[in-house]
């Protein structure tokens, strides 16, 4: 039997807003939502369908069993295909460090990291300048969530991968 992931958003009193799904031929599953800001949402999982369409994009298995992570847009559930919050991470995948950069200067600004279960895994505080090398210390190998916060308002985000 195959299954699909899927996201629903709904309203203070319960009433369905919308509902997304995606799925193919094989078994995806959604693992985790991330909630940056009023306008986003990420969400992760896994597939194994030959190819997984998200939005404008389609993702395709290199594997058994893919991660995905999708930005999606909060009001109408539909993925975004990029980011444009002038954010840049290289090298990205990374396996020691990587350098952040951003269009706006920080000001006593907070990097956070957040794993494919939501879970805050770093807090890099008091960045200040346009951009930041940030270690892997002792981070796993996975996909990841980077977002910028400043003045308690979130600034930026990017998915990135750190690899061994």
């Amino acid at each position: 039997m195959n299954s699909n992931a899927f996201v629903a958003k709904y309203d203070a009193a319960g009433n369905a807003i919308w509902a997304k799904s995606a799925g193919g031929s094989g078994n995806e599953r959604g693992n985790g939502i991330a909630v940056v800001s009023e306008d986003i949402v990420y969400v992760t999982g896994t597939f194994d369908s030959p190819s997984l369409p998200l939005g404008p994009e389609t993702l395709v298995n290199s594997g058994s069993n893919d991660v995905f992570v999708a930005r999606m847009n909060r009001e109408t559930g539909i993925a975004d295909s990029q980011a444009t919050d002038g954010l840049s991470v290289s090298p990205n995948p990374l396996s020691d460090r990587t350098t952040v950069r951003t269009a706006q200067p920080m000001t006593n600004a907070t990097l956070t990291l957040i794993n494919d279960l939501g879970h805050t895994v770093k807090v890099v505080p008091h960045m200040n300048g346009s951009s930041v090398t940030v270690l892997r210390d002792q981070l796993p190998a996975g996909i990841y969530i980077l977002q910028i916060w400043q003045g308690g308002k979130w600034m930026a985000s990017e998915k990135i991968v750190i690899m061994d």
